[in-house]
């Protein structure tokens, strides 16, 4: 996957310098600066792919702390994930691409292996610098670093002089490291048409330097494009040299023939320059986010990250054509200047006005306006060369018919390593703009249209500061919303707990109740007399068993018999119950060691006809209570 991302990202950028090429600079004469320009699309094309800017974004959360009172329902369920067989294709891509450069660097080797043989087996003679090497074989000419392979037979002496000057010029150049990068660039790329395109139009352009280069030396360019035509064979050509045959003759004759581009052409291959900007921002910066808590004491304190950038001195980078590695110092800090001499009053006026503004340290402070002349500009460049040891050049100079300047060039450099430039072209006369030197070395250019930009940019500053104090505001109230929810939270959390400490209370009370009730209730049988033909209680040796009523008036009437009832407490029962018309019998009384019941058969029927029965059988463990209850 990366192997493909990085081929993906160099195929972009050799994209975008062979666009560029063929559609600014193809058709211009200027050679050596295609040359470089291609030369820089390879290396970048290997190396710009990694190169990787990271931009951190700080996203802050709010720490807020709220109470919320629920109940909590543990809830439980099953995903069921579809498996599906997966195809990597990335890794098949992967495969067949390095399948495709095994096969290149093969193919690149034995190129390189047959050509170094041609070279190593051969009978040579050095000339100056250049090693010739005479063979017999139907080869057209060729040059492979500083080794130019020919056959003399096969050209008339005139032609092989021209010849050899064509190919001494690809030799004292080192075209030979072009045609290699080339090719290797092709081995990285060779599954993108353009990479093809871009090595044939790095062959192309070397032909031409080397024609133009020989056209100039030698005595008859109508002769030398005569040669080139006569030239013109289908013998053959070993691969990765520079050979005086090439199939593109006519294209050759044409370029001979077309007039110089203007040297300002060059600048056209700035083109590529944002183009590289916009791909790397694009593809090329990896974004990280960091979260940051912020609690209610550092909320107070909330800054907007944007304002952490430095205001005033990045200013001079902010021309569209400055390029300086010193660091200016910023303009706007009020302090004093030395100004060299200028014959435009303007220029010391706005001098004065600028002086009021900068701090000191400035030890020189050169205005350029649209009144400069070029007198001006040699005495600039003298003064600094003597007094400062700062190189000061000026080209492009133009000048409109009221004597305005309307275009300038203005580069330095000194001997700590800082250098910049600054140039300006108007339909109209320049805006002003100045060179400035400080005390501890800082050098760079500015203008007053800086200046205007830094004050838009303070006053976005304190925009962003006012929306970031709302946002404060509005953090702060939501702070203290959230705050008296958690009061609220709180205050009834304390009613519930109050509300539960009275439960527990009551619950205690009634407790304590049962207990003391429970307390009182023993179970034997008495009698209690009464007025009204008594009642009989049964009352239990236990403390945890019941009263039971046997009579009375205003309650239901009920017995209990436990394990613990003897025989004479079950007579007098039935004794009792008799009383009242009730027929109570028992029988099959069992009893074990301990004397406790284990089994009994009871009867019960009043005078209405109800009757009610009940059988123990024994399993040798005592009975539980038995109540009989009667209405």
């Amino acid at each position: 996957m990366d192997i493909l991302i990085y081929i993906g990202k160099s195929a972009g950028i050799i994209t975008l310098f062979y666009i560029v090429y063929f559609l600014w600079l193809q058709k211009d004469t200027l050679f050596i600066a295609k040359r470089q320009f291609l030369l820089m699309g390879v290396i970048a094309a290997v190396l710009l792919p990694f190169v990787e800017f990271t931009r951190v974004t700080l996203v802050e959360v709010p720490k807020i702390t709220e109470f919320i009172a629920s109940e909590t329902i543990p809830l439980t369920h099953s995903i069921q994930q579809n498996e599906q067989i997966a195809i990597y294709w990335w890794q098949v891509l992967a495969v067949l691409y390095i399948l495709g450069v095994m096969v290149m660097t093969i193919r690149f080797s034995k190129q390189l292996i047959t050509l170094i043989k041609i070279i190593s087996t051969r009978h040579s003679e050095k000339k100056g610098g250049t090693i010739h090497i005479k063979i017999s074989a139907q080869t057209a000419p060729f040059s492979f670093f500083n080794y130019i392979v020919y056959n003399p037979s096969l050209h008339s002496e005139a032609e092989l002089a021209m010849i050899l000057q064509h190919e001494q010029v690809h030799v004292s150049q080192w075209h030979s490291v072009d045609i290699l990068l080339a090719n290797v660039l092709l081995v990285l790329q060779w599954i993108n048409p353009l990479a093809w395109l871009f090595k044939k139009s790095i062959e192309e352009n070397l032909e031409f330097i080397a024609d133009q280069k020989t056209a100039q030396q030698v005595a008859s360019k109508k002769a030398y494009q005569l040669a080139l035509v006569k030239a013109s064979s289908t013998f053959t050509v070993p691969a990765l040299t520079n050979n005086f045959y090439q199939s593109f003759i006519k294209k050759r004759i044409i370029m001979l023939n077309k007039s110089t581009s203007k040297k300002v052409n060059v600048l056209k291959i700035g083109i590529i320059i944002p183009l590289l900007a916009v791909f790397l921002w694009s593809f090329n910066v990896k974004e990280v986010i960091t979260y940051k808590s912020v609690s209610s004491e550092s909320m107070a304190s909330e800054v907007d990250p944007n304002l952490n950038e430095p205001l005033l001195t990045e200013w001079p980078h902010n021309e569209a054509n400055v390029a300086t590695n010193a660091s200016p110092s910023a303009i706007s800090e009020a302090l004093p200047v030395v100004i060299t001499p200028s014959s435009s009053a303007v220029e010391k006026d706005l001098a004065k006005q600028v002086q009021e503004r900068t701090e000191q340290g400035h030890e020189i402070f050169i205005l350029i306006t649209k009144n400069t002349t070029e007198a001006d500009l040699k005495q600039h460049k003298k003064t600094l060369k003597e007094e400062h040891d700062i190189d000061f050049d000026y080209s492009d100079l133009r000048y409109n018919s009221a004597g305005e300047l309307t275009s300038i060039a203005v580069r330095f450099s000194n001997s700590k390593g800082s250098n910049g430039n600054y140039h300006v072209t108007e339909d109209g006369p320049i805006e002003d703009f100045y060179f400035y030197l400080t005390e501890d070395g800082k050098v760079g250019f500015g203008s007053e249209a800086s200046e205007e930009r830094m004050i838009e940019r303070e006053a976005r500053v304190k925009e962003r500061m006012e929306k970031s104090k709302e946002r404060l505001k509005d953090s702060k109230r939501r702070l203290k919303e959230s705050e008296e929810r958690m009061v609220r939270s709180e205050e009834r959390l304390v009613l519930a707990k109050e509300r539960m400490e009275k439960r527990r209370e009551m619950a205690k009370v009634r407790i304590n109740e049962r207990k003391e009730d429970l307390e009182k209730r023993r179970y034997t049988i008495a009698r209690s007399g009464s007025e009204d033909g008594g009642s009989v209680v049964i009352i239990g040796d236990n403390e945890d068993d019941d009263i039971y009523i046997i009579d009375s008036d205003r309650h239901r009437k009920s017995i209990v018999i436990t394990s613990d009832t003897t025989d004479g407490e079950l007579q007098d029962l039935k004794n009792s119950l008799a009383e009242k018309n009730i027929t109570f019998t028992y029988k099959n009384i069992k009893r074990n060691s301990d004397g406790k019941i284990t089994g009994i058969k009871i009867r019960l029927k009043n005078d209405k006809g109800s009757e009610s029965t009940s059988n123990i059988k024994s399993t040798g463990q005592p009975i539980s209570p038995i109540r009989l209850s009667i209405d």
